[in-house]
């Protein structure tokens, strides 16, 4: 259904033999010969040395196609290049290449032979589909989008395409535009459980968190093992307040995916609301080993390690976190009560003020200052 063209796996030699009668007919496909079948007759027409261009280059062309479907893409590749080298404007080999280029992540030769394809044959669907899926693959989401509408204004119901834009829209911040599309995926599909996520992504951010919740739920009726889905629905549930569905959530991710360390991050939110200090740095610790950057994890495990009275810990923590993100006000403030803490009580006012500049109500920084006028 919504599976992406051919795959690439290594490639043996096809015996040489002598061509026969029904070896064209083979060759191009007819009566859907399964693809050995299909290469081997093309081998056999290649080993006759056909003197028409048009004929070698057509031989070349079928050979590759099976070699493509029985996953054998370097072999494949050789006989792309062969027909481009005969036939330079020849959509199909532009095409079939540019699917192997993607695939094995040669992005820059791909993008060469798919904007090719797209010129030579700009009616045909197949190259429009197969750039909007190298776009994503690329990360540029708006250009994957732009294929992705000229896929559907040849063929409106490609659900390939309408599950891919709605992906992309995910990506570019256009959600009610991914909502629309994955309405009519699942209305088409309905037990296909990658449009649930997809949709219940869109709905997280748009804050219909019911509708988020119901489309996760949904996923884990179809797949109970979604590491993913767990993670989402716990995280939909912590926004809804029910903290104790979104523990059994982010537990039943983590035991399915112990390396899924967004988890972790999102575990650890709930152990600092439950006051469990202790248990909320070792969820911080493994989500900072995976992302030594998210500015957040440092700014949380540098308040819980305050709380367990790691005032040092604590202080290099909210340094890091700072380093990253100077405009968080939150660790700022608790910046400042480490400070306090560690009787440094001039740092403790610059972090005070400096909180309070960015977030004039902030109760935390507010508090501090109240505090440090006490211990005068």
């Amino acid at each position: 259904m919504l599976v992406r063209l051919l795959a690439a796996v290594l490639l043996f030699v096809l015996p040489a033999a002598i061509a026969t009668a029904n070896d064209g007919a083979l060759c191009k496909g007819e009566g859907s010969p399964p693809p050995a079948e299909r290469a081997a007759a093309c081998t056999r027409l290649l080993a006759a040395a056909p003197a028409d261009k048009a004929a070698l280059a057509d031989a070349h062309l079928n050979r590759g196609r099976a070699l493509q479907a029985m996953g054998r893409a370097d072999d494949a590749l050789a006989d792309y290049d062969r027909v481009i080298a005969l036939d330079p404007d020849n959509f199909f080999a532009r095409n079939n290449r540019g699917v192997i280029h993607r695939e094995a992540r040669r992005f820059d030769h791909a993008l060469v032979d798919l904007t090719r394809a797209t010129q030579l044959a700009p009616n045909d669907f197949r190259g429009w589909l197969n750039r909007g899926t190298l776009f994503m693959d690329m990360g540029q989401y708006q250009r994957a989008v732009g294929d992705y509408d000229r896929v559907l204004a040849l063929q409106p119901s490609s659900l390939p395409a309408l599950f891919n834009r709605a992906r992309a829209l995910n990506r570019v911040g256009q959600f009610e535009r991914a909502v629309a599309d994955l309405d009519r995926v699942i209305a088409a599909e309905p037990r296909f459980a990658n449009g649930y996520f997809q949709r219940g992504l869109a709905y997280s951010q748009l804050r219909r968190l019911d509708a988020a919740l119901a489309d996760y739920d949904r996923v884990i009726a179809l797949q109970p093992d979604n590491a993913e889905a767990h993670l989402n629905r716990g995280i939909v549930r912590k926004k809804l307040g029910r903290h104790d569905d979104a523990m059994a959530d982010f537990d039943k991710a983590l035991a399915l995916d112990g390396k899924l360390a967004l988890a972790n991050g999102s575990r650890g939110e709930l152990f600092l609301i439950k006051r469990d200090f202790a248990r909320a740095v070792e969820d911080y610790d493994r989500a900072i080993e995976a992302f030594p950057k998210q500015a957040t994890y440092y700014a949380n495990r540098g308040y819980a390690q305050g709380e367990l009275g790691n005032h040092e810990r604590a202080l290099a923590d909210l340094n890091r976190a700072l380093e990253l993100e100077p405009k968080d006000f939150f660790a700022l403030a608790n910046r400042g009560w480490t400070h306090l803490r560690l009787g440094r009580r001039e740092e403790a006012e610059r972090d005070f003020r400096a909180a309070l500049a960015l977030n004039p109500r902030l109760a935390r920084a507010l508090n501090g200052l109240k505090e440090l006028e006490a211990r005068r």
